[in-house]
């Protein structure tokens, strides 16, 4: 859902007040909301998990991916894999095929429409950025105890992370095209910064 303030698009994922907790055995996916590719892997772990800040965030990072791959610029939704296999998936299926896109993602794995070619490469950015954010940020299962000053830390972090992504763009564009990706030297260059830009990120995060 989303509404329009002033100059800008405000939106929220809705859906949440029909997700369950998932038991560690797994279970069928018989009530479909239609936000399973998008929603924070936590939230499947089969963990009691508190809801947080931080992983709408992280659904954000995964409908931005989407919408980089599945839209063309008009109002159709064109699905093109890896995206158009998750949202056929049950819950379990799913978390397993998103984990396993995530374990060693390169601009290969990365699926982006004509209409957001200059978007590509700043989805790899994003999609190494999630992985180290899961790993070292987000890997903790959050409680009711810890709750606000952990959503108190999420915000911080946001404030610092919207900027560094609008810097990161711009930055990867003016330098870098996802042609250089099929050359060997612009393949180890693009590799080479992104790496270099991911990693000073969580350390200030943490």
């Amino acid at each position: 859902m989303y509404y329009r303030n002033e100059d800008r698009d405000v939106g929220v994922l809705n859906d949440l007040d029909m997700a369950a907790v998932i038991p560690s055995s797994g279970a069928p996916n018989t009530d479909r909301t239609g936000t399973i590719p998008f929603r924070a892997l936590q939230l499947f772990s089969g963990w009691s998990v508190v809801h947080m800040f931080r992983h709408d965030v992280e659904s954000f990072l995964w409908v931005f991916l989407w919408v980089c791959g599945c839209s063309d610029g008009s109002s159709k939704e064109v699905p093109v894999d890896p995206y158009e296999e998750w949202r056929m998936l049950g819950m379990r299926d799913c978390t397993q095929k998103r984990r396993l896109f995530l374990s060693d993602v390169t601009l290969d794995a990365i699926n982006v429409s004509e209409h957001h070619a200059r978007n590509a490469l700043f989805c790899l950015f994003l999609a190494r950025l999630l992985k180290q954010l899961r790993t070292h940020i987000w890997h903790e299962i959050p409680t009711r105890a810890d709750h606000n000053s952990q959503e108190q830390k999420d915000m911080e972090r946001l404030k610092y992370l919207l900027p560094r992504f609008q810097e990161v763009r711009a930055e990867l564009n003016s330098q870098y095209s996802p042609k250089d990706w099929l050359d060997d030297a612009g393949y180890y260059e693009i590799q080479r910064y992104i790496l270099k830009t991911v990693v000073p990120t969580i350390d200030q995060l943490i």
